[in-house]
């Protein structure tokens, strides 16, 4: 068994004596990291507890546990590509009559009026939860798998909280925990919701809500887990952690960040806004620091391999990189590690990408029409390389979209949903977009 994802010595017996719950938080840490290209189920771990006398009556007890590792391949990570044709890139009609919809929920007379959804995530039952801004605060959008705003959760389908977000500024995010809360970040704090859309009161200060910059201006750019179970937060002002139930906020790490990445052995990758990528021990002490300069970075995506993407922009274009898990550059992606991705003759920008059910990478952002900005999707293959298919009948990996007439429509996140289309979700002027694409769907 190797230790953690980057060390290379081999741990054959390791002994831990103390309390119950020091010895659990010990084995907490515990990760298993295949050496390279490794598959198969050779491997396992061996847990023997020993009370030596201490507990209970009739000696010493001991026992004995075994956990069997086994290492798939990647391509079983992945569904086969469809045996149909497809027409990935254009849009599905049946959405709204021409595949695109604006519309606002917020109230227009509030001083502080802009809707946008920053990020979007499917449920189990085929819903759509959307962290974004509703007159410019914090809120959370469900949508029902049709995509009309879904009655039973929070107010007429949205809850607004009391926290401000910048104008405009994209840098809310939103993750679902195993118990279906939702884990919302944006405006300087860290917002827990039940899942009806009831603030936890259990979280924070008993008001559901924790601090993290405590400044409204300030993005939140990904939260993360650590075996122990308190939860890392990455902002534009450093990386927060706090205990699992929202107190005892600190800052352990100064600077500009991304995104984070928690591994199982408590080892973190964040990720600066220039594509540079820093390991931290779980104690926030930094390992390694890997410089790349391949332009600035908005957001990454952790890949079923262990590996990371990081999406941006760089000279006009979109920009994606992959890094193994220990940060460096995986130099088997795209051309020696990155991919650009030119959408139209103006500045392109990459904000955030997913991952299909075939392995495919799809990215979202926004390009430069000359006067106006239209929302950009694109695809790649696993590896890096453009998919120019994506688009059926021009050759092409991307395609821009208008959305509105306001003439300034941005992608901030992409889905592929379960029945093989894909969601776009941004803004458009002071509103919120949506784009259904036809994806890999199927309509027979």
């Amino acid at each position: 068994m190797t230790a953690g994802h980057h060390l290379d010595a081999l741990i054959q017996h390791a002994l831990q004596c103390g309390k119950i719950t020091e010895i659990n938080t010990a084995l907490s840490w515990v990760a298993f990291t295949p050496t390279p290209n490794y598959t198969g189920s050779a491997a396992s771990i061996t847990i023997t507890t020993d009370d030596l006398g201490n507990s209970g009556s009739g000696g010493a007890k001991s026992d004995t546990d075994t956990i069997s590792i086994t290492v798939k391949a990647l391509g079983d990570l992945f569904d086969d590509s469809p045996t149909w044709k497809t027409f990935p890139g254009l849009l599905d009609t049946s959405f709204d009559v021409d595949g695109r919809k604006t519309f606002s929920i917020g109230n227009a007379n509030d001083s502080n009026y802009y809707d946008y959804i920053d990020q979007i995530v499917e449920l189990p039952d085929g819903k759509i939860i959307a962290a974004g801004s509703v007159d410019g605060y914090v809120s959370l959008i469900r949508f029902t798998s049709e995509l009309q705003l879904d009655p039973t959760f929070g107010s007429g389908g949205y809850v607004k909280s009391s926290k401000i977000v910048r104008a405009y500024t994209p840098g809310i995010t939103l993750e679902v925990d195993t118990q279906q809360r939702l884990l919302v970040a944006g405006g300087g704090y860290l917002q827990r919701y039940l899942p009806n859309g009831a603030l936890d009161t259990t979280f924070g200060g008993g008001d559901g809500i924790a601090d993290t910059t405590a400044y409204y201006f300030k993005r939140s750019y990904g939260t993360g887990l650590q075996a122990d179970g308190r939860i890392i937060v990455a902002t534009d002002d450093g990386v927060y952690r706090m205990d699992n139930d929202g107190t005892s906020s600190t800052k352990i790490i100064s600077g500009s960040f991304r995104g984070i990445q928690v591994w199982e052995d408590g080892d973190m990758l964040a990720i600066d806004d220039g594509f540079d990528v820093h390991r931290y021990t779980r104690d926030a002490i930094k390992e390694q620091s890997y410089e790349n300069n391949f332009g600035y970075s908005n957001s990454i995506l952790q890949l079923p391999d262990n590996r990371m993407l990081i999406v941006g922009h760089d000279g006009g274009d979109i920009v994606v990189s992959r890094h193994l898990a220990s940060g460096v550059v995986d130099t088997t992606f795209g051309s020696t590690g990155r991919t650009i991705l030119p959408v139209l003759q103006g500045n392109d920008v990459g904000y955030r990408a997913t991952l299909q059910a075939d392995g495919k990478i799809l990215i979202v952002g926004y390009t430069h029409t000359g006067a106006n900005q239209d929302i950009a999707v694109g695809r790649l293959f696993y590896d890096g390389a453009p998919d120019n298919s994506f688009f059926t009948g021009y050759d092409d990996a991307t395609v821009s979209l208008a959305v509105s007439a306001s003439g300034y429509d941005y992608g901030y996140s992409v889905l592929h949903l379960q029945d093989g289309r894909i969601l776009v979700a941004g803004g458009a002027g002071l509103d919120i977009a949506l784009a259904r694409l036809l994806g890999d769907w199927n309509p027979c």
